[in-house]
């Protein structure tokens, strides 16, 4: 029992060791890896910035880890034509990671609705086979 406590006693001593070393880290130093992962993109460095104030106010602070992750999930997951539209819905919303965005994606073109006729004459060409055939 002696030897458990000795176990919990070095387990939170760790923790709070990671917490204090973690509590040094400047502004600058946290944002060293969105800094990185901008690299010279301005909008996408200032986007970033954003996210993580807003993760800060609402008292949900990212830690290195979690930065790095995300970073990896708007790689892995997203064009990089959508990473400044997708981090500042995700800072507009509050959300705590990123998401598809709600809007169709900037470089996709969108196909206007057939008129009414346009769709009777599709219809009619599925069924009958075109006349000017």
């Amino acid at each position: 029992m002696n030897k458990n406590m000795e176990v919990d006693k070095n387990t939170n001593m760790d923790y709070s060791a990671a917490g204090a070393a973690s509590e040094g880290a400047t502004q600058q130093d946290r944002q060293d890896i969105f800094a990185e992962f901008a690299g010279t993109d301005s909008a996408l460095s200032q986007a970033l910035q954003d996210y993580d104030t807003m993760r800060q106010e609402k008292h949900k602070a990212l830690t290195d880890t979690m930065r790095r992750s995300l970073c990896e999930q708007l790689n892995g997951e997203f064009q990089p034509c959508e990473w400044v539209a997708i981090i500042k819905q995700a800072t507009l919303h509050g959300w705590m990671k990123f998401y598809a965005l709600d809007e169709p994606k900037p470089q996709q073109s969108q196909q206007r609705p057939l008129t009414a006729e346009e769709e009777y004459t599709r219809l009619f060409d599925e069924t009958f086979g075109s006349i000017t055939q």
